[in-house]
Order: structure tokens, then sequence, then C-alpha cells
């Protein structure tokens, strides 16, 4: 079961799914394909957002690492 999501700082909405960094698996494509999370890139780097809002795409947090 996924955590619940914070809010929005954009635009309030709580339609917020996890970022998942670095080479995806398998599972992970399938997660993104069913919107349980978004895929953020192989590059991982410090500072990188953790989160991202359905509703308006803006990305923020901090990553889990």
């Amino acid at each position: 079961m996924l955590d619940q999501q914070a809010p929005c700082p954009r635009c309030r909405s709580v339609q917020t799914v996890p970022i998942s960094w670095g080479m995806p698996t398998e599972e992970a494509e399938h997660d993104a394909a069913a919107g349980r999370v978004v895929l953020g890139g192989c590059l991982v780097g410090d500072g990188d957002p953790g989160t991202q809002c359905r509703a308006c795409g803006h990305r923020f947090g901090a990553a889990r690492s």
C-alpha cells in the first residue's frame, strides 16, 4: 500500500503521487502505467523532488533515499 501523499503546495490538489528515480524496474513501469507513481528519470541527484501533482504537474518535496 502506498503512503498517503502530501497535498500540492501550488494548487492544493490531493492527487499527488511519488516520483520513482533511477532505472525503472518492471514493477515501477506497471505502477507508472497504472498512475500510482511517476517515473522521474535514470539520473539521480541530490535535491530531486519526491512527489508530483497529477493535477498541475508541480514536483515538490524531497525524494526518499
